[in-house]
């Protein structure tokens, strides 16, 4: 969870920026994974009112990504809401300078 609801922020009309990232063996195209964000996406408006907005990266694509603003704003004042920060990080550990 990023962005103003994980900065406390957030008003009635701010979206919820979730990141999602994908495994190494998750096929970014497959109809199941595609039906998963989409559910997750739909499920997190459902609990908060709020439009949600999911932004995937694949764990291949952190490792490649470094200057990508926005994941030092995740690094920076994300929220972990599953999965381990420490991957994350080390995943991205670039963004951060190292």
């Amino acid at each position: 969870l990023f962005g103003s609801v994980a900065r406390s922020e957030a008003g009635a009309e701010s979206d919820l920026d979730l990141l999602v990232v994908r495994g190494k063996g998750s096929d970014p195209d497959s109809d199941r994974w595609r039906e998963q964000l989409l559910e997750l996406q739909r499920s997190a408006t459902a609990w908060t009112g709020n439009d949600a907005r999911v932004v995937e990266y694949s764990e291949q694509e952190l490792e490649q990504t470094h200057t990508d603003p926005l994941l030092s704003e995740v690094v920076a004042g994300g929220i972990e809401l599953y999965g381990s920060r420490r991957t994350l990080k080390r995943l991205i550990s670039p963004v951060r300078g190292g």
